[in-house]
């Protein structure tokens, strides 16, 4: 074989390894609070990632995962944010979850979840975000 096969196929193997892998350290993720909605539907759950040691930073996730149950796959988190101060969910009603905080840096933050836990049809929570007190 030459040396440019062998070299093509290491890096496809790596890179088919790297991508399978989630991001999150599950020993490193601690549920922080988990409120259910009205209906008793779904559970909007608050994560914080520790890191790994003191120099990395803490990262809150929020997740929506039907109620009672646990979140299968760490990368649908629907907000990542660092340097959080006061974040806290509230249920406005079932269907609208609001996600206020103080100050932070929001990396990534998505409005709208949906799944089908019902087969007739889709359950669909609109999130907002609220930033509350004085900069």
């Amino acid at each position: 074989m030459n040396k440019s096969y062998i070299y093509t196929i290491t890096l496809i193997t790596i890179t088919l390894l790297i991508s399978s892998c989630s991001k999150w350290d599950e020993k490193h993720l601690k549920e922080f609070s988990r409120i259910t909605s009205p209906d008793s539907t779904v559970d909007a759950i608050k994560i914080v990632d520790w890191g790994g040691g003191a120099l990395t930073k803490i990262v809150t996730l929020i997740y929506i995962v039907p109620a009672g149950t646990k979140i299968n796959d760490y990368d649908t988190y629907l907000l990542s944010a660092t340097y959080v101060d006061s974040l806290a969910l509230h249920w406005i009603k079932s269907g609208i979850l609001e996600i206020n905080y103080n100050k932070g840096r929001i990396i990534k933050f998505q409005n709208i979840w949906s799944s089908k836990l019902d087969e007739n049809k889709p359950y669909v929570v609109e999130l907002r975000l609220v930033k509350v007190g004085k900069d």
